[in-house]
């Protein structure tokens, strides 16, 4: 369900001149070279299932140990209402920070895959060779 979607609210995002609506854009992009229609809705899946597998693993490893460190290091309790917020407040701040920077790259190639003509990038490594080669690191 991520992927077609996904690649229709980058189409249209990228989208230059007048606007069309997004069943343009799903005709633009079931007329593609795939066969049968509907696999034209899946470029990019590979980048977006690289940003899913980096976000959770992300999360799953940064949160609970952002608690603990926090636990440790500022004193503070699950059992106390306030110091629970602040607690589970500043390990979801963290951890956003570090999803973020974790998905960063799938997200960017996964932006160039989905926003360029059919053929362009063959593939995650691809896109990401591209990005590192044209902008830089």
């Amino acid at each position: 369900v991520a992927s077609p979607t996904d690649l229709l609210k980058i189409r249209a995002q990228a989208a230059t001149g007048p606007a069309e609506s997004l069943a343009a854009h799903a005709r633009q992009i079931a007329a593609g070279p795939a066969t049968p229609w509907p696999l034209n809705f899946y470029r990019g899946v590979s980048a977006t299932i690289a940003r899913a597998s980096c976000l959770g693993a992300t999360k799953m490893a940064t949160y609970d140990q952002c608690k603990t460190q926090l636990r440790s290091s500022c004193g503070w309790r699950d059992d106390v209402p306030r110091e629970r917020y602040a607690l589970q407040g500043a390990a979801a701040v963290a951890t956003g920070l570090a999803i973020t920077i974790a998905t960063s790259p799938a997200t960017n190639a996964r932006t160039f895959i989905m926003s360029s003509p059919p053929g362009r990038f063959s593939g995650l490594g691809a896109a990401l060779a591209h990005i590192v080669r044209e902008r830089g690191v």
